[in-house]
């Protein structure tokens, strides 16, 4: 059985890179493997998409919150104020009633 085998393997020349079954094997890695790449690039594309969006979802909640609650603050503080200038108005209106007489 042996001396089959080795007589096989002695009348086989070995494949050289000028046959084109090696070349053909040549491309259809270099095929896959560019297919393989290609997929993959746009499957990692897609899910940093999807967290990007996700991610600014949050962010614009957040900052929606945030604004309300800036807006709330203003607010209060200019109830305040008005509050405050109105005094102030009124006292000056007393005092210059007061030095000027009541002309006015």
């Amino acid at each position: 059985m042996r001396d089959i085998v080795d007589s096989v393997a002695e009348n086989e020349e070995m494949i050289t890179m000028n046959e084109p079954q090696v070349w053909v094997l040549i491309a259809a890695f270099v095929a896959m493997m560019g297919t393989m790449i290609t997929v993959v690039m746009t499957s990692f594309v897609r899910s940093m998409n999807a967290g990007f969006e996700r991610l600014e979802t949050k962010f614009d909640a957040k900052l929606g919150a945030l604004e309300t609650k800036v807006d709330a603050r203003f607010e209060a503080f200019e109830a305040r104020m008005d509050v405050r200038f109105g005094q102030i108005d009124a006292d000056i209106t007393a005092l210059t009633r007061r030095v000027m007489g009541d002309a006015g």
